[in-house]
């Protein structure tokens, strides 16, 4: 379709009041338009609720073509409740009203329906300004993949309906948005290889928080207020060396899964980090050493794993106190340096993990009082 889309594709605020084709449009997909190099103005399209911008490659701005000059009161895309922006390679700035024309016309609102926004794979996304996510009180899910180059998310205060939020290989960020923590009925985090971010806000209404990939996250938000947390993964944190306080103020037992973790060397637990956990995951965390974490308070604790983790010497002592245990899977064969093994006084446990004849190390073994053990 050449550099541009037909004058029929095209309407702005000033002719509001007459009829315009796509009226009636339900639904738009701009697929590999790659000669393309400006997306048509569609936000006056009273009935659009699916929006996909995709493989425009030569789109470098968006955001500027709508035509907002004498708008009094506007509400863009008013309908709209998915918008998916996939592959767009040379796009480097998104603004969703700009800033003169905001300054200048009364009361835009522009996203007011949307509920699902996703971005995958703009490479050269560096400005993402949305002038505050205030209108789009009713997203519930966020997510952002593969915009290596984008420096900040815009903030997040106004999402009060969010639940969702996925960030992938986001490599400039260094940090999120504070106003994340505003978000009362967010329910699932997830950031996976996002190598410059350092810290996160806390988020308190969350039930799962996974962060995999991001070497240089040095610390885990405590965790206290987080009520309604059932899961906690943190795979390949190299940058981690102790885990985050506060998992005993959930109002039920989470699950806590720590894998490829190579900084984290002990395992203490001081404040009673581990007391409320339901299932203990530790895999492949090749340089620890201990885990000492009061184990026999962990009154819930139903599964311990432990597997691949060759210089562990030491479990904690007062494993034999584990009266809800009832299954240990520790790929033992891997945990060659491990010195000293009890279990004792773990009535539900019904059977002992294989790989004990592997471990060359071991000088002692004490089990106990586990009278439904089977095997």
């Amino acid at each position: 379709i050449g550099k541009r889309f037909p004058s029929w594709m095209v309407n702005d605020v000033n002719s509001s009041g007459s009829s315009f084709l796509l009226d009636n449009m339900v639904e738009l997909e701009l697929i590999n338009c790659y000669e393309c190099t400006c997306i048509p103005s569609l936000g006056l399209l009273p009935s659009l609720k699916v929006l996909y911008i995709v493989r425009m490659e030569n789109v470098r701005r968006m955001g500027h073509e709508l035509q907002l000059d004498g708008a009094e009161s506007i509400r863009l895309f008013p309908a709209l409740k998915t918008l998916i922006v996939r592959g767009m390679k040379r796009l480097e700035e998104w603004v969703e009203v700009v800033e003169d024309v905001a300054a200048g016309s009364q009361g835009v609102i522009v996203f007011p329906s949307l509920k699902k926004l996703l971005i995958f794979d703009c490479p050269l996304l560096k400005t993402w300004s949305t002038g505050g996510f205030s209108s789009h009180h009713k997203l519930s899910e966020l997510w952002i993949e593969q915009c290596s180059n984008l420096m900040a998310i815009p903030g997040l205060d106004g999402l009060s309906a969010l639940k969702k939020f996925q960030l992938r290989s986001c490599n400039g960020l260094t940090s999120l948005p504070i106003g994340l923590g505003s978000c009362i009925c967010l329910q699932s985090l997830e950031i996976k290889g996002c190598h410059g971010l350092t810290s996160l806000p806390s988020c308190i209404s969350l039930w799962l928080l996974q962060i995999e990939d991001c070497p240089n996250l040095n610390s885990i938000p405590s965790i206290n207020g987080l009520t309604s947390l059932k899961r906690l993964n943190l795979f390949g944190c190299h940058g981690l060396t102790c885990l985050p306080i506060g998992l005993d103020s959930c109002n039920s037992p989470p699950q806590l899964t720590i894998i490829r973790c190579s900084n984290l060397i002990s395992i203490f637990d001081y404040n009673g980090i581990l007391r409320s956990i339901n299932v203990l995951t530790i895999i492949n965390c090749e340089n620890l050493r201990r885990i000492q974490t009061g184990l026999g308070c962990c009154s819930s604790l139903q599964k311990l794993e432990i597997k691949d983790c060759p210089n562990l010497i030491s479990i904690a002592e007062d494993i034999g106190k584990l009266h809800s245990l009832s299954s240990i899977h520790t790929g033992l064969g891997y945990s060659i340096s491990l010195q000293k093994l009890e279990i004792e006084f773990c009535p539900n446990l019904i059977s002992i993990p294989d790989g004990i004849e592997k471990l060359c190390s071991l000088s002692v073994l004490r089990i106990a009082d586990c009278e439904n053990i089977r095997s």
